[in-house]
Order: C-alpha cells, then structure tokens, then sequence
C-alpha cells in the first residue's frame, strides 16, 4: 500500500455524500460507528442488560425472546454528524445525514423471537492536503502537494434468535454480515524548478468487504418485582480475519501498477458486560465493553511523517438513564415522554506515535409517543461529542450527532394486524 501522511496537516471540506469526515479514518476500518437504536444511544449506547417487549435491542441478541408472541416491532433511524476539525494551524466544518439503520423483530414461537436489522459499522471520510515544506526537496525538486481522499463505509447485518430459556435466564445468537467498500485516493503534484522534469502520481486504493462472523449473548434478571427489576447481560462477538479484497493502482504519467491482494487486518472479539436497573418511571443502563484491536493486528503499522500507526486494544464505559412520569398514561401527552441521559468514554482504536486517541461525549435525548393508548415512539437523540486534541501535532475533532429514530410496536388490540377476522 502507498505510504500516507498524516498530521500535521491542512483538511479541507469536501462536497461528496460521506457518513464520516475525519482525518482519523486515513487507516484501518475508519470511525466505527456506536451500535443501537436511537433511545439507546441517547443513553450512552448502554443496553447490553435491556430488554422490553415493546423495543428492538439489537446490542444482545438473547433480548429477542423477552417479546410477546402476538407482537411486531419495526425501528427506522435516521441520524445527521456535523464535525469540527482542528490542529494548531488549521481547522475545517464538514456536515452529513444517512440512513442510521433498519430493523424488524417478530416471534417465531413462544418465547422465542427473532430479529433482522441492517446497522452501520463503520465509515471512511477525509481529504487531506499538505504542501512539502522540507528546504531540500523544494530547493532540488521544486514545489510539491500532497493530497489524500477517502469515502466509504461497511455496513452489518445481523441475524439474530432469542430464546427465553426460563423466567430469568434468556440466551441468543447472532450471524453477522459485514459488507462495504472503502476508497481512498492519493495524489502528489509537482511544479518543477527551471531545468527540472519529474512525474506526478495518483494512486487509487479499493477495499472490498464482505465477512460472515457470529456474536453471542445471554442476560439473566436478577431481580424480578412490580416495583424494581435488575438484569445482567453479557455479549461475545467473536474474532475473524477480514481477507478483504484490496486492489491498488499507481499511475505515473503514462505507466500503471496494478496490484491485487488480501487485507491481513482482523476484527477483533469483543466482549461487552452491562447491567439494566427498572422502575415505573426510572431505567438505568451501564455497559462495559472491550474489544482487543492490538492484540489482534499486533503485526499491523502503517507509518506517517510523524511517526506510526498501531492498533491498540480498547476500553468503553457507557452509562445512561431514561425517566417517564406515568408509562401507563392515556390522558396526558407529557407524562408519557421519555427523558433521556448519558455518557460514554472511550479510547480510539488506533494510536498515532504512541499516542492515544480518548473519545467522549454527552447523549441527550426524548421519546415522543405517537399515540397514548400504545407503545409506538419517535425518539430524538444528540450526542455532544471530542476526539483528540491540538497537543502533540493531533488533530481536536469536535461532533455534534442528530438522530431520528422510529420505533413501532405492533400487538393485538392496538395494532390491527393481529386482530382475528370475523364472518357471519
């Protein structure tokens, strides 16, 4: 792969559709996305413990099979970024809005049920310029530019069943797809000095993936009352090897290197540990997760001006919370809102010359109901966001997340699908 430089440099705009735009995604899978529905995100991203029977949870699959038999649930997000990037002497604003995800979940048999959803995983998105200021080279070569370009994402789709397996204990498994496609682009002009004759080159780089993994979960209630109910969840996504599909062309004038080969790069296992904490108005979520970046691809750099790139084994807290006045009420809008909090901390998959990346943001957010006698919600989400900082020749990036989230609960009587038809 052609060597890419990265800091400190000069990041401008760009006018393409991206799902990401940070000069962080020059390497590996680029941002990776936090998973969940749009009112769990607005609670840090924490859920691994959490289940209801009238939401969607794709973060544990053994959720499934806490839903009722004669149910359907449907969610549709939405969500729009906007980014600020900043070094010490640069900064640039870069806004998108996509699809956030899909999802359906249905039972297949008593305390059994099963869920398709369709999520992002992770997006590519930057473009980068720098100018050579060694005295040297221009001093021989002539005035040279750098510029570096990428945009793509990998999307995940998950298969998973549920099962109940007794009053406390439910278990679930999940088949992932990961598919994407991530370009990225470099180019290096040159403006001669009199005399002088050198060739530009372009460089093109394609990553086709397309990966079948496997995640499993359990949760566990601990305590199950009218008054409180405590759950235990646990979720192990399993490792694998991406061998994706990456060609390379260089073009020098009028000479082209075509290259074909495989990624080394692997997913890492994950494991994730939350607890879920009910009341009739109050729900508290905490998640621990881990995932083993570095150890995974310790065979892995990528160098840049300033340095090196590695992957490293990274830790994430999420915590938040979701208060409603009066679930059960068919009289009053307000009371059935649903207010929302959270947290979360994490570091950054990569580390750029033995410096590590720390990521962490403020999730608010409401759950509107659509109608008071039933359980289907639009729910808002904002995470106030930073990555990095302008100290050790790192570029400070500033997020501000905006998510929609439908959420549609279809059960006999509210929703008429199931109801039984009758003839005379």
């Amino acid at each position: 792969m052609f060597t890419l430089m990265l800091l400190p440099l000069g990041v401008c705009a760009q006018s393409s559709s991206l799902n990401a735009f940070s000069p962080y995604t020059l390497y590996g899978l680029g941002d990776l996305s936090t998973p969940g529905t749009a009112s769990l995100r607005s609670m840090g991203g924490a859920g691994v413990a959490f289940n209801s029977p009238f939401a969607i949870n794709y973060l544990n699959p053994a959720s499934a099979g806490t839903m009722r038999r004669e149910s359907f649930l449907f969610n549709f997000g939405l969500e729009g970024q906007n980014f600020y990037n900043s070094s010490s002497n640069s900064s640039t604003s870069y806004n998108t809005f996509n699809i956030r995800d899909v999802a359906v979940q249905f039972p297949i048999y008593k305390n059994i049920g099963f869920t398709i959803s369709m999520t992002p995983f992770s997006s590519i998105g930057y473009n980068v310029s720098k100018a050579e200021t060694d005295p040297d080279i221009i001093g021989n070569v002539g005035d040279v530019k750098y510029q570096y370009e990428g945009e793509g994402n990998v999307s995940k789709f998950q298969f998973a069943l549920g099962m109940k397996v007794t009053e406390k204990l439910s278990l679930g498994a999940q088949l992932d797809y990961y598919h994407g496609n991530l370009d990225r682009s470099y180019n290096m002009s040159i403006m001669p000095i009199a005399g002088g004759a050198y060739n530009n080159t372009h460089g093109l780089n394609n990553e086709k993936i397309s990966k079948i993994g496997g995640t499993f979960g359990v949760q566990y209630s601990a305590i199950v009352t009218q008054e409180h109910y405590l759950s235990i969840g646990a979720v192990y996504r399993m490792g694998l090897n991406l061998n994706s599909k990456i060609t390379e062309t260089i073009y020098t004038n009028a000479l082209v290197d075509n290259t074909t080969y495989r990624s080394d790069l692997n997913l890492p296992p994950e494991f994730s540990l939350g607890l879920s904490y009910l009341t009739q108005k109050f729900t508290v979520n905490a998640d621990y997760v881990r995932q083993k970046w570095g150890s995974s691809n310790s065979n892995i750099s990528h160098k840049y001006e300033d340095g090196v790139v590695r992957y490293k084994n990274t830790n994430t807290f999420k915590i938040g919370g979701e208060y409603v006045p009066n679930r059960g009420d068919i009289r009053t809008f307000y009371k059935k809102v649903s207010y929302r909090l959270g947290f979360k901390y994490s570091d950054y998959y990569l580390q750029f010359n033995n410096q590590d990346i720390a990521d962490k943001a403020i999730t608010i957010g409401l759950g509107l109901p659509v109608r008071l006698a039933g359980s289907t919600n639009i729910n808002l989400g904002l995470d106030l966001g930073e990555r990095g900082s302008t100290k050790g020749n790192q570029i400070k990036e500033k997020y501000f997340k905006f998510s929609i989230g439908m959420s549609l609960f279809g059960a006999a009587p509210e929703d008429y699908w199931f109801h039984k038809p009758k003839y005379d």
